[in-house]
């Protein structure tokens, strides 16, 4: 759960950051917008969470 907000100023203080903002939009304007595709990989299993987050039992 998110304990902080995600609507922030966007600050595009650099020419980098302006260019970037610019290719992001012809990007959005030429593919549309972004979709993820479905998530593959998905376990519940404990043990396999356990060794990817580094829990010894």
């Amino acid at each position: 759960m998110a304990t902080k907000s995600f609507y922030e100023t966007m600050v595009i203080d650099t020419q980098e950051a302006g260019a970037n903002l610019a290719r992001a939009i012809e990007d959005y304007e030429k593919y549309g917008p972004y979709v993820p595709g479905p998530v593959q990989g998905v376990t519940e299993d404990p043990e396999d969470l356990d060794k990817f987050m580094g829990v010894s039992r």
